[in-house]
């Protein structure tokens, strides 16, 4: 009965060192997608954001950009508000590509990552979401 308890503790054993190498190797895969998606998100935003900033610098005097609203005409009030929409537009259009990006980026099988080398496997479906082949 000795004999036996011995194997079943080996058999124990083995199950958590092959659970924590599993664990591991799932570790270090999802740490290069988040590595791979936050770097890709602060590209997007940072171009995204960038090109606002560059809007409002040389166009803002159109619409008196910083000035209190109270204090603009009604034609300065219309392209702001109008400036304002175009701005939210944008900023909705950078957040969506973010998601589709990230969701894509969870399609992959990434591994090696800490070696800085990137193989992923992407399944292409038959069809994709257009129904195109």
């Amino acid at each position: 009965m000795r004999d036996d308890y011995y194997e079943y503790d080996d058999i124990q054993n083995e199950k958590i060192v092959n659970d924590r190498k599993q664990k591991r190797k799932q570790s270090v895969d999802n740490y290069g997608k988040e590595k791979i998606k936050k770097t890709a998100r602060t590209s997007i935003l940072t171009s995204v954001i960038g090109a606002l900033s560059d809007m409002e610098e040389f166009f803002g005097a159109v619409w008196k950009h910083g000035a209190h609203y109270d204090k603009l005409t009604e034609q300065e009030k219309d392209l702001r508000d109008r400036w304002m929409d175009c701005r939210d537009s944008i900023l909705k259009r950078g957040n969506n590509s973010i998601r589709i990006l990230e969701r894509e980026i969870n399609k992959c099988v990434i591994s090696d990552y800490p070696i800085n080398k990137y193989q992923t496997i992407l399944k292409n479906n038959k069809e994709n979401q257009n129904g195109r082949r």
